[in-house]
């Protein structure tokens, strides 16, 4: 059997869980850099009808996109 979990907050995992046997092998997936959050826009939006004047990069170059998560953009559409 496997066990997959997930966390955004890493920094308050009980220290019980990480123990051999459990769940020892921790990946690490970074915040996606600008390319990645523009081509996670793109694909939150292929079946949206978005005006053409959008543009994806200049809003992902914004100082407050900078710690945004595929989740957090998804977010944006809602």
């Amino acid at each position: 059997m496997f066990v997959i979990a997930a966390t955004n907050r890493p920094d308050i995992l009980d220290p019980a869980i990480l123990r051999p046997g459990r769940i020892d092998r921790p990946l690490y997936v970074p915040l996606p850099d600008d390319l990645g959050k523009v081509q996670i826009l793109e694909a939150l939006c292929r079946k949206s009808p978005i005006d053409s004047s959008v543009n994806f990069q200049a809003l992902v170059a914004r100082p407050e996109a900078a710690n945004l998560t595929g989740a957090d953009l998804s977010h944006l559409l809602t």
